[in-house]
C-alpha cells in the first residue's frame, strides 16, 4: 500500500465531511443525501480482513437501504477491489488527478491585490460560491453549510473581489502542515481574466502564515482548463482516484 496515498486521502477525508459515516473493516461509507460522489461512497481506506465480496454486497444494501447508489472511491492502493468490481457490472467514473506543490518560506508571499480571506464561512462566500457554480437548490444550499461545519480542522474561506464585486472565491484546510485548495470557481463571465489563479495564489501566500508544507488539490482529468492553470502554479500529479459505480 502506498502510504502517500493512504495520507493525502485520509486528510481529504477530513476535509470534505459528510453528514453521516459508517466504518466497516478498513472501509468508510460516507452519506450526505446524495450531494457529490465524495460525499456519498465507500472509501476502502485502510487494512481490510473480513471477505472482500461479502463486504462489497454489505455496502451494496447498505446504500440501497438509504435510497442511494453504491459507489466506491478507488485509488491506484485498491487495484484487486477494482477488478472485483468490475466484474460484478460497475464502471469507472470521473477519473481525478491529485497534485501536490511544495512550499518554502519564499513561495508566494505577496498577497493577490483584492485577496480577502475569512476563517469562517460566510452568506457572502457562500452566496458567491453556489452563484458560480450554478447550485440554484435551495435544499443543497442548505446542505453545503452543513457538510462543512462537520470539518474538525483550521479552515479558510476565500474570494478575490474586483470593482467591489466578488470574481472568484475558493477554499482550504489546514492539517498536519498540508493545504488542500478546493471550491475553486471563477464567475462564469470573467473565467478567462484569470481570477480562479488569483483566488489560488492569494491561498498559497496564507500558506506560509500557517506553516503550510505542501499544498495540494484534487481536478478532475477532463477539466483541461483548470488542470493547465494548476500546471502553471506548479503543481505536479501525484496520483489518480476515480468512482466505480454499477452501470
Amino acid at each position: 500500500m502506498n502510504k502517500d496515498i493512504q495520507l493525502l486521502e485520509e486528510l481529504s477525508l477530513n476535509v470534505q465531511a459528510a453528514l453521516k459515516t459508517r466504518i466497516y473493516d478498513g472501509w468508510i461509507m460516507r452519506f450526505c443525501k446524495g450531494y457529490t460522489k465524495r460525499a456519498n461512497s465507500v472509501w476502502p481506506l485502510y487494512v481490510s480482513y473480513d471477505d472482500t465480496d461479502e463486504k462489497i454486497i454489505t455496502c451494496e444494501k447498505q446504500y440501497e437501504t438509504a435510497g442511494l447508489p453504491c459507489i466506491f472511491k478507488l485509488t491506484d492502493n485498491n487495484a484487486d477491489l477494482n477488478e472485483r468490481l468490475e466484474k460484478r457490472g460497475y464502471e469507472k467514473l470521473d477519473p481525478t488527478d491529485v497534485m501536490t506543490l511544495k512550499l518554502d518560506k519564499n513561495s508566494f508571499d505577496t498577497i493577490t491585490e483584492g485577496f480577502i480571506s475569512d476563517s469562517t464561512l460566510t452568506d457572502k462566500w457562500l452566496s458567491a460560491y453556489c452563484g458560480f457554480e450554478g447550485i440554484r437548490s435551495s435544499e443543497v444550499q442548505k446542505l453545503i453549510p452543513d457538510m462543512l461545519s462537520n470539518v474538525m480542522v483550521e479552515t479558510l474561506y476565500c474570494a478575490v473581489e474586483n470593482n467591489g464585486m466578488t470574481v472568484s472565491c475558493a477554499s482550504a484546510a489546514i492539517e498536519r502542515g498540508y493545504m488542500l485548495i478546493q471550491n475553486v470557481v471563477a464567475d462564469p463571465d470573467k473565467r478567462r481574466m484569470c481570477f480562479g489563479s488569483a483566488v489560488c495564489m492569494g491561498l498559497l501566500g496564507c500558506a506560509a502564515e500557517n506553516g503550510v508544507h505542501t499544498a495540494y488539490l484534487q481536478v478532475v482529468q477532463s477539466n483541461t482548463a483548470a488542470c493547465e492553470m494548476y500546471k502553471k502554479l506548479g503543481f505536479e500529479k501525484v496520483y489518480t482516484y476515480w468512482y466505480m459505480r454499477k452501470k
